[in-house]
C-alpha cells in the first residue's frame, strides 16, 4: 500500500523546513567555521527570515495545515525551552555548565565573543600565577608549548592575551610568571623557541604591531581555521574553572566595549527562544502531532547533536564526561514535554497529514504511535 503524501503541501514545506535550520547555522557557523554571527544574521538571517514570513504569509492565505504545524510547533517549542531553562539554570547555579550560554550567544551576535575569550585567558594568566610552583610551571609549559605551532597571526593574538594578563599582575607575580615562562621555552627545540622569542619581540618592539595592540586580547575568529584539528591540541581547563573566570572576563568586556549586560541579556535569549521555537516547528514539520515516544526520540536526538558539537565549539574547555551529560540530557527531556503536550493535545489531529514524517512513521514504523 503506497503512502498517500497528496496533502503534503510541498511548495510550503520545503521552504519552512530549510529557514528553521538558520538560527542553529549561525551558532555553528561562528564556532566552528569562523563565519562570524553579525555576519550570518546580516546575510543568510536575512534572507532566512523573509522566505519564512513569505511562505507563512501564503499558508495563512490557502488556509494550509501547515500553519497549524508552525503554530503549535512554536508555541511547544517556546514552552519547551521555558522547561528547558528551569534544568538548565538550575545546573548553571551549580556550576555544571561553563556559563550560562545565552550569554554567549549574545556576545557572538554583539560581536564581543573573541575579545570575552581574550579577557578569559587573560584572568586565566592571573589565576595560573597563584598556582603552586609545580603546577604553574605544567600549565605554562603546556601553553607554550601549544603556541609554538600555531601559525603567525593567531600566535600573535594568543600571545597578546597573555601579556595583556601578565600586565594585570603584581610585581612579585608577575616575575615569578615570565621566570616560569623563560624555563618553558628553554625546554622547546631551538627552532620553535626562535619562533616564539622573534614572535616578542615583534609584539614588544615593532611599530608594525601598534594595530594588534589596539584589539589587545582579541582572540582571531579563524583561529581554528588556521589550524586544523587544531583544537584538539589546545590546553584545556575543566567547566569549573571556566565557570569560575566567567564572570570577571563578562564584566571586563563589557566595560572595554561599552555595551550594557541587558543588551547582551536580551539578544543571547532572543537567539535562545528562536532556536528553541525552531526546534518545536521543526518536530511538527516532521512528525505531525506525533506521540510521547517520537517526542522523546527527537529530544534524545537534539541532546546528542549538542553534545557532538560542544568539544569543536567551545575548544578550551574540558568537559567532564559522562558527569556532564546529566544536566543537559534532563534539560531537553524536560524541553520534550510541553512540546508533546501542544502537539498530541491541542493541534487538530487532521494537520498530522501535511507531514510526510508522521505519513511515513504511521505506515512503516505505527508501533512508535502507540504511547
Amino acid at each position: 500500500m503506497p503512502i498517500e503524501l497528496s496533502n503534503v503541501d510541498w511548495s510550503l514545506w520545503i521552504p519552512i523546513m530549510l529557514t528553521l535550520g538558520a538560527p542553529t547555522a549561525g551558532l555553528m557557523a561562528d564556532r566552528i567555521l569562523a563565519f562570524p554571527a553579525p555576519k550570518f544574521f546580516k546575510t543568510i538571517g536575512i534572507v532566512s527570515l523573509a522566505v519564512f514570513v513569505i511562505t507563512l504569509t501564503s499558508s495563512i492565505a490557502v488556509n494550509s495545515s501547515i500553519l497549524q504545524l508552525i503554530l503549535w510547533g512554536a508555541v511547544g517549542g517556546l514552552l519547551g525551552t521555558i522547561a528547558l531553562d528551569i534544568v538548565r539554570l538550575t545546573g548553571v547555579r551549580l556550576g555544571e555548565f561553563p556559563a550560562d550560554m545565552p550569554k554567549i550567544f549574545g556576545m557572538m551576535w554583539s560581536g564581543v565573543a573573541a575579545k570575552f575569550m581574550g579577557n578569559v585567558i587573560a584572568n586565566l594568566v592571573k589565576e595560573i600565577a597563584n598556582m603552586p610552583e609545580q603546577q604553574r610551571n605544567r600549565m605554562i609549559a603546556e601553553r607554550v608549548q601549544w603556541l609554538s605551532n600555531l601559525p603567525d597571526d593567531a600566535r600573535k593574538m594568543m600571545m597578546l592575551a597573555m601579556m595583556r594578563g601578565i600586565e594585570m599582575l603584581p610585581d612579585d607575580k608577575r616575575e615569578v610568571f615570565v621566570k616560569s615562562q623563560i624555563e618553558a621555552l628553554s625546554t622547546l627545540p631551538a627552532e620553535k623557541r626562535s619562533v616564539l622569542m622573534r614572535t616578542m619581540d615583534e609584539l614588544v618592539f615593532s611599530a608594525s604591531s601598534e594595530n594588534i595592540r589596539e584589539n589587545r586580547g582579541v582572540i582571531p575568529a579563524k583561529l581554528r581555521m588556521a589550524t586544523p584539528g587544531g583544537h584538539k591540541k589546545m590546553p584545556k581547563i575543566s567547566v569549573q574553572d571556566f565557570f569560575r573566570l566567567f564572570p570577571a572576563a563578562f564584566s571586563m568586556t563589557l566595560k572595554e566595549e561599552k555595551i550594557s549586560a541587558a543588551r547582551i541579556l536580551f539578544l543571547g535569549y532572543l537567539w535562545h527562544f528562536i532556536n528553541g521555537a525552531t526546534y518545536g516547528i521543526a518536530y511538527t514539520m516532521l512528525f505531525g502531532r506525533g506521540s510521547w515516544t517520537l517526542a522523546i526520540l527527537w529530544g534524545i536526538f537534539v541532546f546528542a547533536v549538542m553534545m557532538a558539537v560542544m568539544p569543536t565549539m567551545m575548544p578550551a574547555i574540558r568537559f567532564n564526561y559522562p558527569r556532564f551529560f546529566i544536566f543537559p540530557f534532563m534539560a531537553h527531556i524536560a524541553m520534550i514535554v510541553p512540546l508533546a503536550i501542544c502537539a498530541l493535545y491541542f493541534m487538530p489531529a487532521a494537520a498530522s497529514s501535511a507531514s510526510p514524517g508522521y505519513l511515513i512513521v504511521e505506515r512503516f514504523f505505527p508501533w512508535l504511535l502507540y504511547w
